[in-house]
């Protein structure tokens, strides 16, 4: 990302502020608030952790809704480097193809769209986050995005 001007933020990276140790969602919800912020990018391979990444998308879709209220700015722009059997989007939902309980918040979810960055293998990847670097610096110039990592720890063996 940073090779092609995108200041990429790892949420784990960022110092947490108080009661954010133990509590992932506030320090989420935190950061959104922050800004500013002109995309967000959600790293989801193959065996990552179900449960964190729906979390993620579940979080993504309220802050989704409360701008359709009016209670924020727009969401930036999603982007999503992700395993070719991890999840897909087409028509402008997201198809999610990993292992696991589905719920009823899925529909919800699905309608948050965005960008696919998928791959294969590492290099792979790496050609896919660099493509998704140049989309957002090209988009809206050398800015900052935050990429969401907490899905990206792979289930341990």
């Amino acid at each position: 990302m940073e090779a092609e001007g995108v200041d990429a933020v790892l949420l784990e990276d960022e110092p947490d502020q108080a009661r954010e140790a133990d509590d992932l969602a506030l320090k989420f919800h935190r950061l959104l608030d922050e800004g500013p912020m002109d995309a967000i990018v959600v790293y989801w391979p193959r065996g990552a952790k179900m449960q964190t990444t729906w979390d993620e998308l579940v979080i993504l879709r309220e802050e989704q809704l409360r701008h359709e209220r009016g209670e924020r700015g727009t969401l930036p722009p999603l982007h999503y480097l992700s395993h070719l059997k991890a999840m897909s989007i087409d028509d402008a939902r997201l198809h999610i193809h990993e292992r696991g309980g589905r719920s009823a918040y899925l529909r919800g979810v699905s309608q948050l769209g965005g960008e696919l960055w998928p791959w294969l293998t590492d290099d792979q990847l790496v050609d896919a986050a660099a493509h998704c670097a140049a989309r957002i610096a090209g988009l809206t110039g050398p800015q900052r995005s935050r990429l969401s990592q907490s899905a990206s720890r792979p289930k341990s063996a």
